[in-house]
C-alpha cells in the first residue's frame, strides 16, 4: 500500500478559482481530476474540448450554460 499527498495547482482560467488535482493522466483525451471548491468560488465558463462531467461530493452546486442555471445535488452529476 502506497499513502501520498496529491498535489495540484490553483486555477484561475475564465475567472476560475479552484484547486486542481489530477487522480489519473492517459494518453489519450481524458483526464481524470479532483476538483476542490470552497463557497462562493468557481470554475468559468469555458467551451469544453473534450467531453466533461462534474460531480458533487457535499453542499450545492450551481451550474450554467449559455441557457439554463442548475443546482446539482451531493452523489449527483452533470454532463
Amino acid at each position: 500500500m502506497n499513502i501520498f499527498k496529491l498535489t495540484g495547482k490553483h486555477i484561475t482560467h475564465y475567472h476560475s478559482n479552484v484547486h486542481s488535482f489530477p487522480l489519473a493522466l492517459t494518453r489519450d483525451a481524458a483526464h481524470i481530476q479532483l476538483m476542490t471548491l470552497q463557497k462562493g468560488n468557481k470554475i468559468g465558463l469555458h467551451r469544453a474540448t473534450t467531453p466533461q462531467r462534474l460531480y458533487c461530493v457535499s453542499g450545492l452546486l450551481e451550474v450554467r450554460n449559455e441557457s439554463s442555471i442548475e443546482l446539482v445535488k451531493p452523489y449527483h452529476c452533470v454532463q
